[in-house]
């Protein structure tokens, strides 16, 4: 099959956001799968493409089931984060993505994370600001600042 000019530009876009969010191959199937049923873009139209395309950008959010985390850093972060939520001081409607975004504050701009199963690629290097910073908001929430 002959792909059009826009099939070529929309596969391009779709590897260069899935490098830039530190998305591998397995992952970018399993999202091309949950958008369009194809794992391989070869299958899609351009129209399909561009579906994927904005699903990894963020702009139609795939709910994906989620294995526990490996490292028992990781699961602490989840938990304390879970805390931080029961208590009310999560600002966010998904929690999950809420995460990634508060971890990605604590990251290099080269090396911010897209999805909340990225959290296990994490070091305790990065891990221990992050559980301190977090652990710091549940003790503010306690005393009754916000």
């Amino acid at each position: 099959m002959a792909h059009t000019a826009a099939w070529h530009k929309a596969n391009r876009a779709i590897r260069a956001a899935c490098k830039e969010r530190h998305i591998d191959e397995d992952q970018r199937k399993l999202i091309m799968e949950d958008v369009t049923g194809k794992t391989s873009s070869r299958d899609c139209t351009a129209q399909e493409l561009e579906s994927v395309l904005d699903s990894i950008n963020g702009q139609t959010q795939q709910r994906h089931d989620f294995k526990p985390a490996t490292k028992a850093y990781v699961r602490l972060i989840w938990a304390l984060w879970n805390d931080l939520d029961s208590r009310g001081g999560v600002k966010f409607d998904d929690t999950r993505q809420g995460l990634v975004f508060f971890v990605n504050k604590f990251r290099s701009k080269d090396k911010q994370l897209a999805d909340p199963r990225q959290l296990d690629w994490l070091t305790y290097k990065e891990a221990t600001p992050i559980i301190e910073a977090i652990k710091n908001m549940i003790e503010r929430l306690k005393k009754g600042k916000p």
